[in-house]
């Protein structure tokens, strides 16, 4: 596939850039964008705050298992794969630390996204059909709230959907390794763009050991700086989830709870799931489980009819210069499986694909009228549907959005913590990455109990304990065991309540010195 613009083309996409632009205006300006609004948010923005202020990619919010490793914190960030956290803190740098600075990477990527997907529509579809694609891509709900939440989604969709034209025009295999490169940094889950870039490699009909070649140089230039990096700091070179993040994810989880790990050298990946089993098996079936729970979500969410998205997959084995395309996109889908069970049962992992769903969902409806052979102008029907599907983006977003209601109270809260608390140890909270972010002070997982604590405070000067009404993002909330336990009394001293389930204690003597 030849990967050439017309002006007429390069207009169009600029008028959907335009309509983004709008939608995303009306979208802002009827919900009102408050700023971090969850665990992954929050920790994205301390990320990038670090990465402006020079320290590249330190965590100032360290889970107790860390703590095995690196007792000084900040510790290096050993969890979030690092393009996006970079461009944050490039943003940062370049504009403040305020809430425009931490939207503008995954507004700028949603931006680009309908544009790009009228252009690789175009190259299969009419003008009318690629352009319905390209709108629905303005639309769409899911891409449209994850962009503006400070999440890595909209980045991720951009490189994927780049990285497979890459693949799929059969060109510059050196720049294809790069883009998917890039792709893998964004979200270690599209690492598995190598063995299918390879596997593309393979299927050519001439030079196959010189492209595998040329595409794995291209991949391991942009990852060479990240490897380094973790070889620097005593960890595994490819990304660290092979030593420690597999443990935590495998601790999570309904039955394994993440802080019994603090008491135990953490054994190999490899030994650790040998020793125990049970917990691999226990999370393949957690997260099918929760595929099925949560799956209804993202097909209600992708703005179309599955049957067509079926349809239009199908359909495009059949169309000229489309099978290529649509055996990688399948590929890429069938190994998103392992992630996803194995490791997250959170559809969140499929988003990155949606524009491809569209793409189908498109052809789909393409092949649909050319059964039927209708009459009636394109224009009419898609007009029509789009409002439709347009309103119900609306509706599904605004909805979404509602949940940031009601946090800027941890940001009032954390302004009093800083107000009181004069030691500059670290504050143990259930919200680690929210008192990193708006504090930016050190901050510890909350442990879930008290000899855990007693733990954390052999290793860390530890101010106080602030604990939020935020439940939901896997905290453990302290109980009356744990309030009335000798050693917590004698440490510690209840010196302000902000409300309802949210209160801070802080060490004896801190008080003492408030005194």
């Amino acid at each position: 596939m030849q990967i050439s613009i017309k002006i007429s083309e390069f207009a169009w996409s600029v008028r959907l850039f335009l309509l983004a632009v709008v939608i995303l205006t009306i979208f802002i300006l009827n919900k009102p964008i408050l700023g971090p609004d969850n665990y992954d948010s929050w920790d994205y923005a301390q990320l990038g705050q670090n990465i402006a202020s020079g320290q590249f990619w330190f965590t100032r919010a360290v889970t107790p298992l860390q703590l095995r490793f690196t007792p000084e914190i900040p510790a290096p960030d050993l969890w979030r794969a690092p393009l996006y956290p970079l461009l944050l803190g490039i943003s940062t740098f370049l504009f403040g630390r305020n809430v425009f600075s931490l939207m503008l990477p995954g507004l700028l990527s949603f931006l680009l996204l309908p544009p790009i997907v009228y252009l690789l529509a175009r190259r299969f579809f009419s003008h009318c059909w690629a352009l319905a694609a390209g709108v629905l891509m303005a639309i769409n709900p899911n891409l449209l709230k994850y962009s503006a939440l400070i999440q890595t989604e909209g980045l991720a969709t951009l490189l994927l959907l780049v990285a497979v034209i890459g693949l799929d025009s059969r060109k510059h295999w050196l720049l294809i390794g790069l883009l998917t490169g890039l792709a893998g940094l964004a979200r270690f889950n599209f690492i598995l763009l190598l063995p299918i870039g390879w596997l593309v490699c393979l299927a050519e009909e001439t030079d196959q050991r010189r492209k595998v070649a040329l595409f794995s140089l291209g991949w391991f230039l942009i990852w060479l700086p990240w490897m380094f990096r973790n070889i620097s700091i005593g960890v595994s070179p490819l990304f660290h989830l092979s030593s420690i993040e597999w443990i935590m994810h495998s601790s999570i989880y309904p039955g394994y709870n993440l802080y019994r790990m603090i008491s135990i050298e953490p054994p190999s990946t490899v030994s650790f799931f040998l020793q125990n089993p049970g917990i691999l098996f226990n999370k393949i079936k957690w997260g099918s489980e929760r595929i099925v729970i949560l799956l209804p979500g993202l097909v209600r969410d992708l703005l179309v009819v599955w049957p067509l998205v079926f349809l239009g997959a199908l359909s495009g084995f059949q169309r000229k210069g489309w099978g290529r395309l649509n055996a990688i996109i399948m590929l890429a889908l069938a190994f998103q499986v392992i992630p996803l069970i194995v490791f997250k049962g959170d559809p969140r992992i499929l988003v990155p694909f949606i524009p491809f769903m569209l793409i189908w969902a498109v052809g789909g409806m393409m092949t649909l009228w050319d059964i039927w052979a209708w009459k009636r102008s394109h224009k009419i029907v898609i007009t029509l549907i789009l409002c439709i599907l347009a309103l119900r983006g609306f509706t599904s977003s605004a909805m979404d959005i509602e949940k940031v209601k009601g946090i800027t109270s941890i940001e009032q809260d954390l302004a009093k913590v800083t107000d009181v608390l004069l030691s500059e140890g670290a504050i143990i909270s259930d919200v680690p990455w929210a008192v990193s972010y708006y504090t930016q002070r050190n901050a510890v997982w909350l442990p879930l109990n008290v000899e855990e604590l007693m733990e954390v405070m052999q290793k860390v000067d530890v101010a106080g304990i602030y604990i939020s009404n935020q439940g939901d993002l896997g905290s453990v909330k302290l109980d009356d065991n744990f309030i009335k336990d000798e050693f917590f009394q004698e440490s510690f001293h209840v010196v302000d309540s902000f409300g309802d389930e949210k209160s801070l204690w802080i060490r004896i003597r801190a008080f003492e010195e408030l005194q």
